[in-house]
């Protein structure tokens, strides 16, 4: 995380290494899709990452449910601080199954084409992203495709610049459209 706060990001990519995730996840997801209930749990996001990534689809709303399940099942066996050291681990393992298990050219997320709660849904890489941006992460840089979702978490407006969902994204940070470098 950038220590330099006193700057105020002017965008998402920005935002994520300046700010605590939880922030950052509330602002870029959590005013505009409703995964409110779900997505400020990082051993959700990371069952779902470990999950879903390397089958290159996205959850749904059924999955997402038994996952927040399954979670707090596992709460009740270990504590919080016993998780948060094995969120991490679980979310490498996902990426090292992904780039193992998985065909590199059979998923090729196109954000325009998904539905406003898919793209929503997508909050559960910001655990893979954020870490990613940490030079001392154990994430590998993964594939193309998490790649694209890491960007697309970070620089919506440019991949999704004409969807009602993205547009007015960047207004949560306090930062007219217009100076979207992108537009």
């Amino acid at each position: 995380m950038n220590s330099n706060n006193s700057i105020p990001p002017e965008t998402f990519s920005d935002a994520i290494q300046q700010w605590p995730l939880e922030k950052w996840i509330h602002t870029r997801f959590c005013h505009t899709y409703p995964v409110h209930s779900w997505a400020h749990d990082r051993l959700v996001r990371a069952l779902l990452f470990g999950s879903f990534c390397h089958r290159q689809t996205l959850p749904s709303a059924g999955d997402i449910s038994a996952t927040t399940c399954v979670a707090k099942g596992l709460r009740l066996k270990l504590d919080d601080d016993i998780w948060a050291l094995i969120e991490p681990l679980v979310l490498a393992e996902g990426m090292l199954e992904w780039k193992e298990l998985s065909d590199p050219m059979n998923w090729t997320p196109d954000f325009r084409k998904m539905s406003k709660d898919e793209r929503g849904v997508m909050v559960f890489f910001a655990d893979a992203t954020s870490d990613s941006l940490n030079p001392d992460s154990a994430i590998d840089p993964g594939p193309l495709a998490f790649q694209e979702a890491a960007y697309f978490l970070t620089d919506p407006v440019d991949l999704c610049p004409d969807q009602p969902d993205i547009v007015g994204l960047a207004s949560y940070l306090g930062v007219p459209l217009l100076k979207h470098p992108s537009i």
